[in-house]
Formats: C-alpha cells, structure tokens, sequence
C-alpha cells in the first residue's frame, strides 16, 4: 500500500490570502509566505507549478482558475452590495480585477 502526502489547508494559508494591501497600500506583497518562491506579481503559471507541486491534474488546475474567471463579476457584486466602507471597496474590487486579469 502505497501511501500519499495530501496537502492539508491551514491557518497560515487562510491568513496568507488576507488583502492586506487594502487596508495598507504602502504593502506591496501580495501573500505573507513565498509562492512558487515570490511573494507578488503572481501569473497563471505560477499556479499552475504550485498545483503541480501539490501532485494536482493541470487540467484541474486550469478548470479552477477558469472557474474562478466566470466568478469575477459576481465577485465584484458581492464588494459592491457589502456594508464595507466605499473607500475599503473601491480598493477591493480594483485589487479582485487585478489579480483575476492576471492568471
């Protein structure tokens, strides 16, 4: 029996998608820890190497990130009916199109 590493979520990984650079601009990073050894400017072969190193079908890897494209603007309609402040939204819907136009 052949046993496998299953990649497990973690606090760290949900910390590390905070948009911190909302809430301070001067914060050029785009995650806390490397990915894919950056911590910004990140592309959609960078994903595509992490799901690769996570042992992940690339066709899986490239349904997600389409699927996560076809969510784009219901992303953006979700920021825009919250109860966050207009300046906090703004900035969260500029940082959502963003980083969806570059994967």
């Amino acid at each position: 029996m052949k046993l496998t590493k299953v990649a497990v979520p973690t606090f760290f990984d949900a910390y590390d998608m905070l948009p911190i650079n909302t809430v301070n601009p001067a914060d050029t990073e785009q995650t806390v820890m490397t990915l894919n050894g950056k911590k910004r400017n990140f592309h959609r072969n960078d994903f595509l190497k992490i799901a690769d190193t996570r042992s992940m079908e690339i066709t899986c890897a490239w349904e997600i990130i389409d699927r996560l494209k076809e969510y784009k603007s219901e992303l953006i309609w979700k920021m825009e009916e919250s109860y966050l402040a207009d300046e906090l939204k703004e900035r969260l819907i500029l940082l959502i199109e963003e980083r969806i136009n570059s994967i």
